[in-house]
């Protein structure tokens, strides 16, 4: 289908081809004409630009994965850490089914919900934790300033309202989306309610995926890459920027030195 699960796929053929040279992304560097203090609505991606993700998600896939074997009664492989890692930023129902075997994929919601709840338990001892160092300021700091944030995540609806709790997101963020909400096929529909929700805002895109530069292309934004998280070069081709750490993010968004 298309939508969100096209990103991955085009991911995934972007990767067999090659894509665009890391040479040609690293080199990338902030436009201060197009990402600067006029930007007053910045849309984020969770999972690995403002969220470590890494630090519970393979582990309770490989829970999830165990669970779902002992229940339905089929061995499960467990796949390898680099596996697991490439799920990062997509949708569930397309990077989940491969790890099941065939003839049990069509069950891998059954999988998921083991999957959550693995990651809701750690999510919720980890609280505020569970974001990269730096991430709280530069929040605290861009509504501070006035701007207005969305969240745009390929995340199910449960585990964006953990986090939300968890993580007390909703003093920061205006606008939540998500990939089981009715209407949305893309990233891209959720930057255009983003857009829709806040007429006359000029915008950017922070995200670390090729689904997240697809969504800004797809509207015109400028594209902030996030190298610290899950994504590969040839995934950030056109980013305005591409930053190694959350505080970097800050003085590309206009408020100054970090």
């Amino acid at each position: 289908m298309s939508g969100i699960g096209a990103g991955f796929g085009q991911f995934l053929a972007v990767r067999a081809s090659g894509g665009a040279g890391e040479a040609e992304v690293s080199m990338s560097q902030p436009r201060p004409e197009t990402v600067s203090d006029t930007v007053s609505l910045v849309l984020f991606d969770f999972d690995g630009v403002l969220c470590r993700a890494e630090s519970y998600t393979p582990e309770a896939i490989r829970i999830g994965l165990r669970r779902f074997g002992e229940a339905v009664g089929v061995a499960v492989a467990e796949p390898d850490e680099a596996t697991l890692l490439a799920t990062l930023g997509y949708p569930s129902r397309e990077t989940y089914p491969p790890l099941l075997p065939e003839g049990v994929r069509h069950r891998w919601e059954e999988m998921h919900r083991f999957t959550l709840d693995a990651m809701e338990e750690r999510i919720r001892e980890l609280g505020v934790g569970c974001l990269y160092d730096g991430a709280v300021e530069l929040l605290d700091a861009l509504v501070a300033d006035g701007r207005v944030l969305a969240l745009a995540s390929n995340s199910s609806a449960r585990y964006q309202r953990v986090h939300r709790e968890a993580d007390g997101l909703d003093r920061w963020f205006r606008h939540f989306y998500h990939a089981e909400l009715p209407g949305i096929g893309s990233k891209a529909d959720m930057v255009a309610r983003a857009l829709a929700a806040e007429p006359g805002r000029s915008a950017v895109f922070v995200g670390d995926r090729l689904s997240d530069r697809l969504a800004a292309e797809d509207h015109g934004l400028p594209f902030i890459a996030c190298r610290y998280g899950y994504g590969h070069p040839e995934e950030w081709a056109g980013a305005v920027a591409v930053v190694d750490q959350v505080a970097e993010l800050a003085p590309i968004l206009g408020l100054g030195p970090s």
